[in-house]
C-alpha cells in the first residue's frame, strides 16, 4: 500500500491537500462530493527538489487556480498534484 512519505513530487511540482470544504450548500442542502465545487486554497504537503518560489514550504496555505492539478487518492485521503506556476497566492493564517 502506497503511503505519503513515499511520494515526492519533482521538478517543478508541488503536492497539496485541500482545506476542509463545506460539505452543506448554502441552503441547508448536504452536498454529495461529486457535487461540490474543489476549493481552491490548500495546504502544501511536500515540494519539488526544482521549484523555484523558496517560500513554498510544506505547511504553508496557498491558493491555487480553480481547475489546477492532477487528483490523487493516498489510503482514501485526496491530495492534488500541482504545478507551481498554478500556484497564485500564499495565504497567511
Amino acid at each position: 500500500m502506497t503511503d505519503i512519505k513515499n511520494i515526492t513530487p519533482l521538478g517543478l511540482w508541488v503536492l497539496v491537500h485541500f482545506v476542509d470544504k463545506e460539505k452543506v450548500s448554502a441552503g441547508g442542502l448536504l452536498m454529495i462530493e461529486s457535487a461540490q465545487k474543489k476549493p481552491e486554497i490548500c495546504e502544501i504537503v511536500k515540494v519539488g527538489a526544482d521549484v523555484r518560489n523558496k517560500t513554498l514550504a510544506a505547511g504553508k496555505k496557498v491558493l491555487i487556480q480553480h481547475y489546477a492539478g492532477t487528483d490523487i487518492k493516498i489510503n482514501n485521503t485526496s491530495f492534488t498534484l500541482i504545478n507551481e506556476k498554478d500556484i497564485i497566492a500564499i495565504v497567511e493564517d
